[in-house]
């Protein structure tokens, strides 16, 4: 089947299960509870599958004009949302260590949102698609890029079993990333739209 065909409901759905997704986080950092965890997990492999079509259909309208970059960021964006849906389903399922998960999980989504950065570099770069989109990709890649780098701080400076053992979310990695899980599923939407 034509990638172009599901583009469209795919990238919305997505965007609808990245929402969800992103409500789910919340009630885990509000909670701690790991089944709030377990299902945003689900929401999130199930959204990353989601963004193939979309991947495709991107590659296929920024290949004439960017060449080897269009290569480039959809092997990056297939190559992240496999290894995003993978991390997820297993983390959901329990088959992952909290050490594990943050190695994984956030490699995986790290590299997702410098997909959708680099997607929306082009989106800037050649047209093809409104600026905001670009701009509103910019901001989700962002916004991951200091929900991760916190991360990363946080086990460097304490080692990521001290990371598993925290009581309560680290305040602004918790913040970027739920304020990432607004703007990605609103990107998702836009870039629906306009496909």
């Amino acid at each position: 089947m034509d990638p172009g065909v599901l583009a469209s409901p795919s990238t919305v759905a997505a965007g609808i299960l990245a929402a969800v997704a992103g409500m789910l986080l919340g009630v885990f950092f509000a909670t701690g509870s790991d089944a709030w965890g377990r299902a945003n997990d689900a929401a999130s492999a199930a959204f990353a599958v989601l963004l193939v079509p979309a991947a495709l259909v991107l590659y296929d309208r920024y290949a004439p004009a960017a060449g080897v970059w269009a290569g480039a960021f959809t092997t990056l964006g297939l190559a992240a949302i496999a290894a995003a849906a993978v991390s997820s389903a297993l983390t959901a399922l329990g088959r992952l260590s909290v050490a594990d998960l943050t190695k994984w999980q956030g490699g995986s989504f790290a590299a997702l949102f410098l997909w959708v950065g680099a997607v929306s570099v082009s989106v800037l770069a050649y047209g093809g698609l409104p600026a905001g989109i670009g701009w509103l990709g910019l901001a989700a890649t962002g916004l991951a890029l200091v929900a991760t780098l916190e991360i990363v701080r946080i086990v460097r400076r304490v080692g990521i079993e001290e990371l598993a053992r925290l009581t309560r979310p680290p305040v602004l990695a918790a913040g970027a990333a739920l304020a990432a899980f607004v703007a990605f599923p609103l990107w998702c939407i836009s870039l629906c739209l306009a496909l």
